[in-house]
């Protein structure tokens, strides 16, 4: 796991609440260049620059020899 939410923002989940623990936003698996971003949905998505960055330097690790 390389990034999660941080506690300050459960209570999460309209359904089926997330009340504490680790949600993973961005992990990788160790045997397979895989990287897997979790961002959710909306309009706003993409106004982070620094998320934005974590995109394009992902991309450029997974297109890496």
């Amino acid at each position: 796991m390389l990034l999660t939410l941080d506690a300050s923002n459960y209570p999460l989940g309209l359904k089926d609440t997330i009340a504490a623990g680790d949600l993973p936003v961005v992990w990788t698996n160790t045997r397979y260049r895989m990287l897997y971003l979790n961002m959710g949905h909306g309009d706003k998505i993409f106004d982070s620059r620094e998320q934005n960055r974590m995109f394009e330097d992902a991309v450029l690790w997974l297109g890496r020899n």
